[in-house]
C-alpha cells in the first residue's frame, strides 16, 4: 500500500472541471456527497495496490528459473502485509434490479471507456446508481478527457509506473514451497491481468479526479 500510495504521489492527476449548477442538478446534499467522495477515495487507493499486486503476480507466474533463483528464499507464506482501511461504501448496485435508463447510462460509460467490449462494467460506477444525473453528467464531462487523449497518456503512464515498481516488489518477494495453482487457475489468473490492468489505470485516475472535483465545488451550492 505505501509503494502504490507513493506511486500516485508521483503520478499526474486528470482535471475535472464540474460546473456548480451541474453538481446541484445531479441531488447531491451534504451526506450524499460524503458518500460519493469516500467512494472515490476508496477506488482512488485501493485501485493502485491492485494494480501493483497483479502485476507482480504476473511477473511471478512467467519468471524464469535464472529469474526465480535471484529472489530472496523463504518457506511457506511471506508475512501478511498490513491490510488496508477503507471507509463503508455504497453498495453496488444488482444489474438485474436496475431501470432501463440507469442501465443505459452504465453502458455508455462502460463503452465510453471499453468501446464494444462489454466484458467488464467497471464496480466503480455501480456504486452510484441513486445518482443516475451524476453518472451522466460524469459521461458528458469525461468525453473531452478522452478525446483529446488525456485519459489514455495518464493511464499509459500508470500502468508503465506500475510495472517498474511491480518488478521491484516481485524481486523483494520470498520464493515459497507452495504447490503451483493447477493449469486452469494459471489460464484464469492471466485472462484477469491481460484484462484488468488497464481498465484500473483508467479508473484510477477518474476515481481520483471526480472524488476531487466533487470535494472542490463549493458546498453552499449542493
Amino acid at each position: 500500500v505505501a509503494q502504490a500510495d507513493a506511486m500516485m504521489a508521483n503520478s499526474k492527476s486528470l482535471k475535472l472541471g464540474f460546473a456548480a449548477d451541474d453538481v446541484t442538478s445531479w441531488g447531491l446534499d451534504a451526506p450524499s456527497r460524503t458518500k460519493v467522495i469516500a467512494t472515490c477515495d476508496a477506488y482512488g487507493r485501493a485501485n493502485p495496490a491492485n494494480l501493483l499486486g497483479l502485476k507482480a503476480l504476473n511477473f511471478i507466474l512467467t519468471e524464469t528459473p535464472i529469474a526465480r533463483s535471484r529472489r530472496k528464499p523463504a518457506r511457506g507464506l511471506a508475512p501478511k502485509p498490513e491490510a488496508l482501511e477503507l471507509a463503508a461504501l455504497p453498495p453496488m448496485a444488482d444489474l438485474t434490479t436496475l431501470s432501463a435508463e440507469t442501465k443505459t447510462i452504465l453502458m455508455a460509460l462502460t463503452g465510453q471507456l471499453h468501446g464494444n467490449d462489454g466484458r467488464v462494467i467497471p464496480s466503480f460506477y455501480r456504486h452510484f446508481t441513486a445518482w443516475p444525473e451524476m453518472l451522466s453528467g460524469l459521461h458528458k464531462y469525461l468525453q473531452p478527457l478522452i478525446d483529446d487523449g488525456a485519459l489514455a497518456e495518464g493511464a499509459t503512464a500508470l500502468d508503465h509506473a506500475a510495472h517498474g515498481l511491480a518488478r521491484v516488489l516481485y524481486l523483494d518477494c520470498p520464493t515459497t514451497r507452495l504447490e503451483p495453482p493447477s493449469e486452469a487457475a494459471l489460464t484464469t489468473l492471466r485472462e484477469l491481468i491481460e484484462l484488468f490492468p488497464p481498465n484500473i489505470c483508467k479508473m484510477t485516475l477518474i476515481a481520483r479526479a471526480m472524488g476531487a472535483a466533487i470535494a472542490t465545488t463549493p458546498s453552499s451550492t449542493l
